[in-house]
């Protein structure tokens, strides 16, 4: 239409540029304001970026992350075929904040069912410092079928890990890095798993189990070998003490960052294990943990312990054969280690932190208490103390929570709840939780 008008006559052609100028330009000008102006008051600003100059400096701040949900319990079960002859159930704890930074493995013994280790609260408090999901599995069948894990225990715990990653909304359970621990045929388990995919693992931590030599590439990875001390002899568990003995000389003499812990009260069963055990977890996945990946171990740096008389000290300290001596990642858990080797235990000298979202509700004559609870990680959690008024009216537990010979938790999931049926009139409460060495934490009080 523009081309047209330019070819009629002069006369026409400023009767358009002066209709142009005065009346279409301030005319489009102004609809342009009203339209801003109503959108300003409706909420709807949308720019016309088409006409927005490029941006430069500083780019805006990012929308805040989603706020936390709740922790979720999933399970998966798959049943055997003919190239697996076993039933697999898995059951996985899983963190309210996100991302998900790694997995803790649980794996039973032989002729076991360690599915319950998911619901296991002192594990749990591990997993929840690091925002790790927990993971506890239940293989049904011979052991030596699910024990390797190329005959199929592995691909089960992949083909899980993506199911959970799916029904969760957390995609990244399918890449990240894995910290094991497993007791007996679950111990030679997370072994072979050490070999086979040595990258993906922060540490392990395997009971009363080992394996044949570690491949060169395996070697980076810190490894607990542990056994107890009554094993050695035994008709039935000597070899499962030989395995770790040998395991730790053989490794250890080639420069790997292993450590061998004898519990000097034990037979095959876990009692105290767990004390250190998940000291020497934390530590290691403090260590080990970065941001795009998981860091080298530099075994110049740490602490060794001798496996003889307990001596332990500084690398740079130590006097005797450094390659005979268990390679500890600092301080806190070679004294650990050297107190679990003389006494079967390692002893908690902190109180437990008080319990969270403590909510009082009265129906008719009673009141529920619901509360949450992040378990100690040096010594669990014993029991909780329930207060009205100030006076102490229930202690649930001792213990809370406690543990059966293959380390699985008893009862399974305890409820944090307690219902007063004698609250009076206008009641106030408070609860602490006592950990497994009887501190009491401070009280937190209902809202």
């Amino acid at each position: 239409m523009n081309q047209r008008l330019e070819t009629d006559t002069p006369v026409q052609n400023i009767i358009v540029r002066i209709f142009r100028r005065f009346i279409v330009q301030p005319a489009a000008v102004l609809i342009t304001v009203l339209a801003m102006a109503f959108s300003a008051c409706t909420g709807q600003v949308k720019p016309d970026s088409s006409n927005q100059p490029p941006v430069t400096g500083t780019p805006p701040t990012p929308p805040p992350p989603p706020a936390p949900t709740a922790a979720r319990i999933l399970e998966v079960s798959y049943p055997s075929t003919s190239t697996r002859k076993f039933d697999s159930s898995l059951r996985i704890y899983i963190p309210g904040v996100r991302p998900i930074r790694g997995v803790i493995v649980r794996q039973h013994g032989c002729g076991r069912n360690g599915i319950s280790m998911a619901n296991d609260l002192w594990w749990q408090g591990l997993a929840d410092k690091w925002n790790f999901a927990l993971l506890g599995t239940f293989f049904n069948g011979d052991c030596e079928e699910w024990a390797y894990p190329q005959k199929g225990s592995l691909a089960i715990l992949e083909t899980a890990l993506g199911k959970f990653a799916t029904d969760a909304n957390a995609p990244e359970l399918t890449t990240v890095p894995w910290a094991l621990w497993g007791h007996s045929g679950g111990g030679n388990w997370t072994y072979f798993l050490t070999q086979q995919i040595p990258a993906r693992i922060i540490a392990n931590v395997p009971r009363s189990g080992s394996s044949d030599n570690l491949p060169q590439a395996a070697l980076g990875v810190p490894q607990l070998l542990s056994a107890g001390a009554y094993e050695k002899g035994n008709g039935t568990f000597g070899g499962a003490y030989l395995e770790a003995v040998d395991g730790f000389a053989r490794e250890r003499a080639r420069g790997a960052p292993v450590a061998l812990s004898i519990d000097p009260q034990a037979t095959h069963d876990l009692r105290e294990g767990r004390r250190l055990h998940i000291l020497y977890l934390d530590a290691i996945i403090a260590l080990r943990l970065g941001v795009s990946g998981l860091n080298a171990v530099d075994t110049n740096q740490g602490w060794l312990g001798n496996t003889t008389t307990l001596e332990v000290s500084s690398v740079s300290a130590y006097s005797g054969d450094k390659l005979k001596a268990a390679w500890l990642p600092n301080e806190r858990v070679a004294r650990a280690w050297q107190e679990f080797g003389r006494t079967g235990t390692v002893k908690d000298t902190t109180p437990p932190s008080a319990p969270t979202a403590l909510s009082a509700t009265r129906t008719g004559n009673s009141v529920r208490l619901t509360w949450s609870a992040r378990a100690d990680l040096e010594s669990g959690i014993k029991s909780f103390k329930i207060y009205r008024n100030g006076t102490l009216v229930s202690s649930l537990g001792d213990p809370f929570q406690g543990i059966d010979f293959g380390d699985e938790p008893q009862p399974e999931s305890p409820a944090l709840a307690f219902t007063d049926d004698q609250p009076g009139n206008a009641p106030s409460y408070e609860v602490s939780t006592v950990n497994g060495d009887g501190l009491e934490s401070p009280r937190s009080a209902a809202k």
